[in-house]
């Protein structure tokens, strides 16, 4: 995607929801010779790419940024930079799977390990029962993916075609893993989702609507899930240093 609306180099999303979702719709109704990635952007995964240049040019080249959270709005707001509508990757997710049924179209759950993506599958084929999807938890070991459990996903792909893909190895890994296997996944939509499958699942509870309303749903999931705050907190910090720069 050619973007100039940049803060440090990476490209900061511009489109509403409805934006995105007509994007999507318009690929999906395309001859679709590549692939399309969606991508979200929070404080998080901004500061992935700031330290990874390759990681960087995924987000720059990526077909659509969705702002997932309030830091990335206010950031945009004090660079003086149009910011897209911001909304969780959770609840686009849900939004672009309602679409899918209501135009026929095929989802596939990838990632999560154990029973997770099983558990997301279930859950939008009860409240979807002509959902057609299948699942796969991935390799055991993402950071170690073999050849064979690579190749064993992508035959899955290949055989069942969704339309759309949901990744959830967890950033910067889901969207490397899309971007490096993208001549494989050309004709689908492709979104890494994080930890979606566990929310939608019910593993992990969804946070209060306020947290939500306030783009602040992180500080929940640090609450429930205190192991996440450890690993993240270094990156929010430099994150709000950059800010007050």
């Amino acid at each position: 995607m050619k973007n100039d609306n940049r803060i440090l180099s990476i490209s900061i999303g511009k489109e509403s929801i409805v934006d995105i979702l007509q994007k999507v719709n318009t690929f999906l109704n395309s001859s679709r010779s590549d692939f399309f990635h969606l991508v979200n952007l929070n404080p998080d995964i901004f500061m992935f790419a700031y330290h990874d240049e390759f990681f960087r040019t995924i987000i720059n080249t990526a077909d659509c940024i969705l702002i997932d959270g309030i830091g990335i709005k206010l950031a945009a707001k004090l660079t003086g930079l149009v910011s897209g509508e911001r909304m969780t990757g959770t609840d686009l997710m849900q939004l672009l799977i309602k679409g899918a049924v209501e135009k026929n179209r095929k989802v596939m759950f990838l990632g999560g390990n154990d029973s997770t993506a099983e558990l997301t599958g279930k859950f939008f084929k009860k409240l979807y029962p002509s959902l057609e999807y299948i699942f796969h938890p991935g390799a055991v070991k993402i950071t170690q993916e073999t050849e064979s459990e690579k190749r064993e996903v992508l035959n899955l792909i290949k055989k069942f075609q969704p339309d759309l893909l949901f990744v959830a190895y967890g950033p910067p890994i889901q969207e490397k893993w899309i971007y490096n296997n993208r001549k494989e996944l050309k004709g689908t939509v492709c979104m890494g989702v994080g930890g979606a499958f566990k929310l939608i699942s019910g593993q992990v509870p969804r946070a209060p609507k306020i947290f939500t309303r306030w783009g602040i749903e992180w500080i929940w999931r640090s609450l429930v899930e205190p192991a996440r705050i450890v690993k993240k907190l270094p990156r929010h910090i430099l994150f709000i240093i950059f800010l007050l720069q």
